[in-house]
């Protein structure tokens, strides 16, 4: 199966409409980028990550500038963005000290509260799919229309419509997508897209099958990717102070996502030579790779998504933004 990753796309800076899309997969193997022409448009790239914003400018997929700042937690709540004029004032004044372009904006919503899930349904059933669809995913996720958008993608095989009626569905929450996109607006920003962050993790990595981890300093971000879909994402947010000092938790997290799906696919279990990436903040000390690796017997091989990038960019701490970046391009 390959899945066309859905995103969503604000139709107006306050975000009162809202749809997912497709965009373009994650290729199938690794691939060499082409080198940005010199009248390729910048694009900026940008994230929450924990207590810090993080932002990337890149030409093609040219890394050329990015930047973490630092901000104060009280502008969120959960995670996600509460006073949007706060967040918008640190964006403004972030984007103005660095001179930072800002014509093409992408943006990734942090996943607390999103969910995504693959739904069955037999073929007699597709007359009526979106009614259909709509009110299985509301039952599975026990969501309602009044705090959560629902949007759904059909799964294709290679050879064409995917057989069985698989669908792939995303529950968004709205309150903090149009709060996000209000701080936006606060700053002066008019982003082409907002994407998920696990969706965008997924893209980054750039290989058909895969596990990705991202840990920040207060939430974890795992995602299982297999044929090109992300089939697993989970997202916790920890607390409102940092508190992964240790990797316990973290190790804890990745243990029970793997049980989780091999339970739950026992025909077709995750095989030990796929790879795990560790991305975020708090995953650059070897030894953390080390002990995933003896835990679980997955290979932690070191980042390479396909964008060019100066030698002291450090990707791991970015790969949400490098997923942003190859959703436009």
């Amino acid at each position: 199966m390959k899945l066309r990753l859905p995103f969503l796309k604000s139709k107006s800076p306050e975000g009162e409409e809202k749809r997912i899309r497709e965009a373009t997969p994650p290729q199938r193997e690794r691939v060499s980028p082409p080198r940005p022409s010199l009248f390729s448009p910048s694009i900026l790239t940008f994230s929450i990550e924990g207590g810090t914003l993080r932002f990337t400018v890149s030409r093609g997929l040219q890394i050329e500038a990015w930047a973490s700042v630092p901000f104060n937690t009280r502008f969120l709540r959960g995670g996600l963005v509460a006073d949007a004029f706060g967040i918008g004032q640190v964006i403004r004044n972030t984007l103005s000290l660095r001179k930072f372009p800002t014509k093409r904006v992408v943006c990734a919503l942090p996943g607390h509260q999103s969910s995504t899930r693959i739904l069955t349904l037999p073929p007699a059933a597709r007359s009526n799919l979106d009614t259909l669809i709509t009110r299985e995913a509301r039952r599975q996720l026990a969501i309602s229309a009044d705090s959560h958008y629902l949007r759904w993608q059909t799964l294709t095989s290679r050879g064409g419509p995917a057989s069985g009626g698989r669908f792939y569905v995303v529950s968004v929450p709205k309150e903090p997508l149009r709060n996000l996109l209000t701080a936006l607006s606060n700053a002066g920003l008019r982003p082409r897209t907002v994407d998920l962050k696990t969706l965008a993790l997924a893209r980054a990595a750039n290989r058909k099958d895969a596990v990705v981890v991202n840990s920040e300093s207060n939430s974890l971000d795992l995602v299982v990717v297999v044929d090109d879909v992300p089939v697993l994402t989970r997202s916790l947010y920890l607390g409102e102070e940092p508190t992964m000092s240790e990797y316990s938790r973290l190790t804890e997290e990745l243990a029970r996502t793997l049980v989780f799906y091999n339970d739950s696919n026992r025909e077709n279990p995750l095989d030990t030579s796929v790879p795990i990436y560790l991305t975020g903040d708090l995953t650059d000390v070897s030894e953390i790779a080390e002990t995933i690796y003896q835990s679980t017997g997955h290979p932690v091989p070191p980042l390479t998504p396909p964008v060019r990038q100066p030698p002291d960019f450090p990707t791991a701490k970015f790969m949400v933004n490098i997923g942003l970046l190859l959703k436009v391009l």
